[in-house]
């Protein structure tokens, strides 16, 4: 069976950028909620900093999350994205989510040239965009970059 994630070490490595995708659940379309979605922006955001990561970029989009960020403390790529979905799970039920919310596993893709990072960057910025949610992704609430 083919190995699907790189090294445990490489997940504790701090500088290099990492692109994630965390899917909700099938049935589940959970960013579509804006009041939960503000919520999971502060979290992020808040999360990044307690376990001392750069944040890059993130979008919202209905059904999945996609942001860039790079490992600055001792915390591993899994203990913060765990975090997240523990926290955001829990806060769910307070909007009336039920059940599971998210897929088990996430995407990732390491960043290696400073080419693929302004790729990636923009790849996130323009998904609303691309599913024609707006025209231009500074309309898009559920977009940020960190990034000038």
């Amino acid at each position: 069976m083919k190995k699907i994630r790189l090294e445990q070490e490489v997940y504790h490595q701090c500088g290099y950028p990492c692109q994630i995708t965390i899917c909700s659940t099938e049935e589940s379309r959970i960013f579509t909620n804006a009041s939960f979605t503000y919520r999971c922006t502060d979290l992020l955001e808040s999360l990044c900093k307690r376990y001392e990561f750069f944040l890059s970029v993130y979008c919202f989009m209905p059904d999945h999350l996609n942001l860039v960020i790079s490992i600055r403390g001792e915390k591993s790529i899994f203990e913060l994205i765990a975090a997240f979905k523990s926290c955001a799970t829990r806060d769910s039920r307070t909007f009336g989510f039920k059940g599971r919310i998210f897929q088990p596993r996430f995407h990732d893709h390491f960043v290696r040239t400073p080419e693929n990072f302004e790729n990636s960057i923009m790849y996130i910025l323009n998904n609303p965009v691309r599913k024609g949610l707006v025209e231009d992704y500074s309309d898009y609430p559920f977009c940020r970059c960190f990034i000038e």
